[in-house]
C-alpha cells in the first residue's frame, strides 16, 4: 500500500471500530455486503475495511456474514444484522445452520463463490501474519470445510499464525482433523 492509502486505511478502520456498535452503520455495511453475495455488487474501500474492521471488532458480525453465506435462502439483510447487532436473541441461528450441514438446505453456489472472494479480498488489506487478518482467514477456512475443500486446514493453519486464539479456526482443524463434514461437502466429493 502507498502511504496515503495507508492512511486512508488506517482512518477508515479506526473509524469503523469506532463505530462498530452504531446499528445504522452495521446494518448499512450489510445491505452492500448482501447486494455483493446476491447481485454482485461491488464494495468500496471503505465497505471493505468496514468489513475487516467489524469482523474483528464483532464477531457477531463474522457470524452474521456466515449466516449470509450459508443461507442466502434465509438471511435476508434484515436477519444479518439481527444476528450481528442482537446474537443473543433468535435462536434460528442454529436451526438454519444445523439444516443447511445435515441436508445443505439453502445452499448456492454462486452467493458462497461471491462470499469467499469478498473475504480474500478483506484478508488482502493486511500485511502477512497481521492479527486483524486471522478473521477473514478463518471465515474462509470455514468456508472452505463446509465446501469440502482441501484449503480448509491451510486456511485455518494461516489464520492460527494470525492470531493463535482465533477460535473458529480451531473449529476448522479440529472437524477436518476428525473427518466431520457437511452435506454440502458430501455431495460435491
Amino acid at each position: 500500500m502507498t502511504s496515503n492509502t495507508t492512511t486512508d486505511f488506517a482512518s477508515s478502520y479506526t473509524s469503523w471500530t469506532a463505530n462498530a456498535h452504531d446499528p445504522g452503520r452495521v446494518a448499512t455495511l450489510l445491505a452492500a455486503v448482501h447486494s455483493l453475495m446476491h447481485d454482485g455488487m461491488d464494495l468500496t474501500d471503505d465497505q471493505l475495511t468496514g468489513t475487516l474492521a467489524l469482523m474483528n471488532a464483532r464477531l457477531s458480525f463474522r457470524d452474521a456474514l456466515i449466516i449470509g453465506a450459508l443461507r442466502p435462502d434465509k438471511a435476508d439483510t434484515a436477519y444479518m444484522a439481527q444476528c450481528a447487532l442482537h446474537p443473543h436473541s433468535d435462536t434460528r441461528m442454529d436451526t438454519l445452520i444445523e439444516a443447511s450441514y445435515k441436508t445443505g438446505t439453502g445452499w448456492d453456489e454462486t452467493v458462497a463463490d461471491r462470499f469467499d472472494g469478498l473475504m480474500t479480498r478483506v484478508q488482502t488489506l493486511c500485511e502477512d501474519r497481521d492479527r486483524r487478518s486471522a478473521q477473514p482467514l478463518a471465515t474462509r477456512a470455514y468456508l472452505a470445510w463446509w465446501r469440502g475443500d482441501r484449503d480448509a486446514m491451510r486456511l485455518a493453519y494461516d489464520a492460527l499464525t494470525a492470531d493463535p486464539d482465533c477460535n473458529l479456526a480451531r473449529i476448522v482443524m479440529a472437524a477436518t482433523t476428525g473427518g466431520v463434514s457437511t452435506a454440502i461437502a458430501q455431495k460435491r466429493r
